[in-house]
């Protein structure tokens, strides 16, 4: 009768010790891509200048008539 711990193959069967080697070296190799990606998205370049939006809102403010005239040339 064969051991069922043989492999028919030729091959070595994989110890227990090893597979979580190898387990453990995936896990490690998914982390570091990871942490590649997060740092990468951290070096991101910034914008060399800052731009800064301005805009006024006037809720039931009456125009001058200077300032209407002033619009109405332009």
């Amino acid at each position: 009768m064969e051991d069922p711990n043989s492999s028919t193959k030729g091959e070595s069967k994989i110890s227990s010790s090893e597979s979580n080697i190898k387990e453990n070296n995936e896990t490690q190799e998914t982390l570091d891509r990871v942490l590649a990606s997060k740092q990468s998205l951290k070096k991101k370049k910034k914008s060399e200048y800052l731009t800064i939006l301005v805009f006024y809102y006037r809720k039931d403010k009456k125009i001058n008539s200077n300032q209407l005239e002033n619009d109405q040339s332009r």
